[in-house]
């Protein structure tokens, strides 16, 4: 069992595309990927007390922290080789977040016509 999780909507097309996406960059296997829905998310969201957040937040699990939203992402960047993103983090947390927010909010938009979010 791994020490960190990355939780996203299984559900959504748009939400399993990035996580597919994060999955090739996460060679070093530091954290798993997986579907709030699954069986082992839905441990993790039920013991960290996280289901008012799923499914419109992605969530990063570690032994020290609970990150949402774009702080999950930044989280999970570290990890693989997409890191040097980590420079966003240079503007503040609220402009992040309502860029999450939005796309979130909109993931029909950006996702496949049968996305169920």
């Amino acid at each position: 069992m791994k020490a960190s999780y990355l939780l996203y909507d299984g559900q959504c097309k748009f939400c399993t595309g990035w996580a597919t996406f994060l999955k090739r960059y996460n060679r070093s296997q530091n954290f798993e990927i997986i579907s709030a829905h699954d069986p082992e998310g839905d441990r993790l969201v039920q013991k960290n007390q996280l289901s008012h957040l799923v499914p419109s937040t992605i969530i990063y699990i570690n032994e020290n922290e609970v990150c949402i939203k774009s702080d999950a992402i930044f989280a999970a960047l570290s990890h693989t080789r997409l890191r040097w993103l980590n420079f966003l983090k240079v503007f503040p947390r609220s402009w992040r977040n309502r860029i999450y927010d939005f796309i979130s909010e909109n993931r029909l938009l950006f996702g496949s016509p049968s996305c169920e979010c």
